[in-house]
């Protein structure tokens, strides 16, 4: 059998209101976990529905199968867990034995990385998802060579034939089923643009889905980043005010006044910088690209973009207003 650990996400959906759920014995209202989870890592294994035994790994609930129904909650998971709790909710439910192929999706170190060396110490040989990516693709930010990674990983999965846990079944999440009752759909989507009309929209789905796990990385990791700053973030160009600079006279960003003003100066003389002049956005991944990808995901409910005041050393008041965004 195949098997994956993935950490569980502070990014939750709320049984009965935001999917499917059912009540439980004490009146709460729950969901399988793979459902109620919300992240980025949990978007990509719903999209990709990888036919292996998936376990999330929760602060909470410790080690459990993610076709479990769950209640929303908020409970972090400790960074030096306790070795009591370590055996009783993560040791003694794991299910599998040391024949089992494991693979853990967790962050390195702290609660995750103690609950991964517990399983390691008594037998489980459980391997980093990140070995799915070259040398040369490990760099750059952590949360993003994770995200390829588990993509990777489960569409290598994606027609393996393995024992699945009880309960599931190879069409999907869903086919969960209890005292004969189908709980809910048997197909779970990632999330598609509403329109093929806009730049994003028309973008091949699999290009999209690396600038998608791209921006929602970078929007996790800094919540309240703003279009400018996360569009230099994956241009790759510095935080420097000469690269703000640049920006502010990029053909998709610059405001009307800014073009007015290069417009009357005209073509700049060969061989002179041209300061003053607007020139054409970054080619990996232009100002208005990013912006119409940001506005299909606030529609799928994956971001949320509100205007806030931004630093501006450029401005007279040493501040502007920008869209930040949000994960949700």
């Amino acid at each position: 059998m195949i098997a994956l650990i993935l950490a569980c996400s502070r990014a939750k959906r709320v049984p009965g209101k935001q999917v499917w759920g059912k009540q439980d014995g004490r009146g709460r209202m729950t969901a399988p976990a793979v459902l109620v989870y919300d992240g980025p890592l949990w978007r990509v294994l719903r999209r990709h529905n990888p036919r292996v035994a998936v376990f999330a790994l929760s602060g909470r609930f410790g080690l459990f199968p993610a076709t479990d129904l769950i209640p929303c909650y908020d409970v972090r998971m400790p960074d030096r867990p306790d070795p009591g709790w370590l055996r009783t909710h993560v040791l003694d439910r794991w299910p599998g034995g040391r024949e089992v192929a494991v693979w853990a999706c967790v962050p390195a170190g702290g609660g995750y990385g103690a609950a991964v060396e517990a399983l390691c110490e008594a037998g489980v040989f459980v391997r980093d998802i990140i070995e799915f990516l070259r040398p040369e693709e490990r760099t750059g930010h952590p949360y993003l060579a994770r995200m390829k990674a588990l993509a990777r990983f489960c569409r290598h999965h994606a027609g393996a034939v393995c024992p699945l846990p009880e309960g599931t079944g190879p069409d999907g999440w869903l086919r969960l089923v209890s005292d004969g009752e189908v709980l809910g759909p048997t197909v779970v989507p990632y999330w598609e643009p509403p329109s093929h009309s806009s730049p994003a929209g028309r973008m091949p789905s699999d290009v999209r889905e690396d600038l998608t796990m791209m921006v929602l990385s970078y929007v996790a990791d800094e919540p309240g980043i703003w279009t400018a700053r996360l569009c230099r973030r994956i241009n790759g160009l510095p935080e420097t005010n000469r690269a703000v600079a640049w920006c502010g006279l990029c053909r998709d960003y610059a405001n009307p006044r800014k073009r007015e003003r290069a417009r009357r100066l005209g073509k700049p003389l060969p061989g002179m910088e041209a300061t003053l002049q607007i020139h054409p956005p970054c080619p990996t991944v232009p100002f208005r690209l990013l912006q119409d990808l940001l506005g299909l995901l606030e529609e799928a409910t994956m971001v949320f973009g509100r205007r806030e005041e931004i630093p501006d050393p450029r401005n007279a008041r040493g501040w502007d207003f920008a869209t930040r965004w949000y994960p949700l």
